[in-house]
């Protein structure tokens, strides 16, 4: 499955509750390369990762930012005033 211009891929499951090992993978021409979901100051590329319901549908739903620390630190704190340095 591949995301659409926005950044959105549907399926036909809910987020499952309770504790799970989640896993990342980006498609490369050889197959799939997975993507780290490391924690702070660790090199992962998943941050954000929550799971909330829709308003207007009450369909569940997951979401998260795929890039470097770097970048969503960038996101979600242009000033970089909220995140402690690594």
């Amino acid at each position: 499955m591949r995301l659409d211009s926005h950044g959105t891929l549907a399926t036909s499951d809910s987020p499952r509750s309770g504790h799970a090992k989640d896993e990342f993978f980006s498609i490369i021409p050889s197959g799939l390369k997975p993507l780290p979901y490391l924690g702070v100051c660790k090199g992962g590329m998943i941050w954000g990762l929550e799971t909330l319901v829709d308003v207007n549908t009450d369909t569940p739903f997951t979401r998260f930012y795929v890039g470097t620390e770097e970048q969503y630190r960038h996101e979600v704190d242009p000033a970089g005033k909220n995140f402690p340095s690594c």
